[in-house]
């Protein structure tokens, strides 16, 4: 019988990046979700979908409203769950693995260090595991693009004039096969000059390394305020 772990790991996949369950996930949702947060994630039909507000949770859990908003805003806290305000109104949503509930958690690394370090020390290291055991290779198979280089337009003008580069014109179609835009550098420029608050966080890839490395940082001349976040609407 598919318990309700299983079950949120099956919602979490109605994503571009699938988190198939194994050992190592399961240990990583039972140390985030208590069976009763778990429970409400049940609500969510798959990351980000659904954007629902905690009388509207309350409702499909067939629950008071005092009992459920208490706990949605605990895990808003602790980031488990995915939530926005807007215009006096809070939604929730639920986190896919990735870009997510990881990011979120290592993002807010010095809260779970303060009041979980057991768990946030299981939850790296089960997910390096969980990761090079598969993840990884779920991840690198989704058609949707994770990484791209965005090049300052000014280093690459700075080495044309130095005759240590040039500029190659693409064309506009590179092959039929291509589905995805790439943004030439004054696109993303633009979008990123009209974006609303830009947020800077601590970068949860080089937490979560140093905190599976011991403590100890990967490499200890890269600062660790590094993520940008970007409101795009």
């Amino acid at each position: 019988m598919t318990d309700v772990y299983e079950k949120i790991a099956e919602k979490m996949s109605n994503w571009p990046f699938r988190s198939p369950m194994s050992k190592e996930l399961r240990k990583i949702l039972e140390a985030l979700y208590t069976p009763k947060q778990a429970e409400i994630l049940m609500v969510f039909s798959g990351p980000y979908m659904d954007q629902l507000s905690a009388k509207r949770i309350a409702k499909k859990l067939k629950r008071p409203l005092e009992e459920i908003k208490p706990i949605l805003d605990e895990m808003v806290r602790t980031t488990r769950i995915f939530s926005v305000e807007k215009d006096g109104k809070r939604t929730y949503s639920l986190f896919p693995m990735i870009p997510g509930l990881f990011e979120f958690y290592f993002s807010n690394y010095k809260r779970a260090e303060a009041e979980e370090k057991d768990i946030m020390e299981l939850v790296a290291k089960q997910f390096e595991e969980y990761y090079n055991k598969g993840f990884a290779a779920e991840i690198g198979s989704s058609t949707v693009p994770t990484m791209r280089v965005l090049p300052d337009q000014k280093v690459i003008n700075d080495m044309v004039e130095r005759g240590k580069g040039k500029v190659i014109t693409l064309d506009e179609e590179i092959t039929d096969k291509v589905v995805h835009d790439i943004l030439p550098f004054e696109q993303a420029k633009i979008m990123i000059e009209r974006s609303g608050p830009i947020a800077v966080i601590e970068c949860a890839c080089r937490t979560h390394m140093r905190i599976v490395n011991d403590g100890v940082p990967i490499n200890e001349k890269d600062p660790n305020n590094v993520c940008m976040m970007f409101s795009l609407t």
